[in-house]
């Protein structure tokens, strides 16, 4: 995640390794029941660190506030994506909804899907008009104008193979000429070296959330770079671009289904 506000990177030193050996701390729950937990006291005016521990051992801490976050403090990279948007739109990966809300603020139709319930509900209470359960690889009917896949919106697809069917999916319940707004992070060295040690695409991440006491499972996630995300975009009849560059990798792009002549 690029959003750390909090504590530096430490090394995580206890409890089962994870696919590159490793250790993740003991789990007791589920994988993402820590990270439901901090934003809910988030949205109550808890102070809510949420630890993020990655399969390389690195550790980062984030103020749970931030998945809360209104307009005046989202990057230029959110209001560029913001600025895309027309139509129809579905906001995949919704979390507690700050994108849904400034759109919906902004006279869209807007429709938030998460796969957390404990999201969901926060989004109806935030003032969401339209939430729903579901995971990113099975997009609700359309037609859509624009999907929104944000704050590393790469990550929920977990793996390559669920990236390439869930880009399928939401292909097929796009508009002619509607548009896909993702962002993600390039995790290749400067060498351009995709893989890791053991042979993984070095995007096929695990992470594991603490907060308290509450420790969940480790989790797949995925980071793409942009030339297999124009890759896989072109095999789903798309065309990819990537319309902004930040740091560490960080990029926003543009997927838009072609429009077939008249």
């Amino acid at each position: 995640m690029h959003q750390v506000t909090e504590a530096p990177r430490e090394q995580a030193s206890e409890g089962r390794g994870g696919p590159s050996g490793r250790p993740f701390l003991a789990s007791g729950g589920g994988a993402w029941h820590p990270f439901a937990a901090a934003v809910s006291d988030a949205a109550c005016g808890v102070d809510a660190p949420l630890t993020v521990i990655s399969d390389v051992g690195e550790v980062e801490t984030l103020d749970a506030r931030i998945f809360l976050r209104g307009p005046a403090a989202m990057e230029r990279w959110e209001h560029l994506a913001m600025e895309r948007c027309l139509g129809r739109v579905l906001d995949l990966g919704a979390g507690a909804g700050p994108h849904t809300l400034f759109l919906q603020e902004a006279g869209l139709r807007v429709t938030a899907v998460d796969r957390l319930a404990e999201a969901v509900s926060l989004m109806v209470e935030r003032g969401v008009r339209d939430a729903r359960i579901g995971e990113v690889t099975e997009p609700p009917p359309g037609p859509w104008d624009t999907v929104l896949l944000l704050m590393n919106g790469t990550m929920p697809f977990e793996t390559i193979a669920g990236f390439r069917l869930g880009l399928a999916r939401i292909a097929a319940v796009l508009v002619e000429g509607g548009r896909i707004l993702v962002d993600s992070t390039d995790l290749r060295g400067s060498d351009g070296d995709d893989r890791r040690s053991d042979g993984r695409y070095v995007g096929e991440t695990q992470y594991q959330f603490r907060y308290g006491r509450l420790v969940g499972d480790p989790v797949p996630q995925l980071f793409l770079d942009p030339d297999r995300l124009q890759e896989y975009a072109g095999e789903a009849g798309l065309v990819a671009e990537v319309i902004w560059t930040g740091k560490e990798g960080h990029y926003l792009a543009e997927i838009t289904r072609r429009q077939h002549a008249p």
